[in-house]
């Protein structure tokens, strides 16, 4: 059996395109992984928002004292309503 011209310069071409292949896999599979990680993503988004509302109430610290009395008391509403929703006027 007489080898086909080239063919050694063939199979190592398509061993090449094989592993630049694999190299390209890899990479798509590991930036996917880190898209997909959404404890990872919901961590890094609550340190950072985090980070930005402390910066912001410290340059406006007037709309800031004004904007955590409100969310208080929304909750205290919120959550007086859902007691008297569950235990009635006790």
């Amino acid at each position: 059996m007489a080898k086909a011209p080239g063919g050694n310069s063939e199979r190592a071409q398509l061993r090449r395109d094989i592993l630049r292949m694999r190299a390209e896999l890899r990479e798509t599979v590991s930036v996917l992984e880190e898209r997909l990680d959404v404890p990872k993503r919901f961590a890094e988004f609550r340190v950072e928002s985090r980070r930005k509302a402390r910066r912001w109430a410290h340059r406006n610290p007037v709309p800031a004292a004004v904007a955590f009395t409100a969310v208080t008391a929304l909750a205290g509403v919120t959550a007086w309503a859902i007691a008297k929703r569950i235990y009635g006027n006790v």
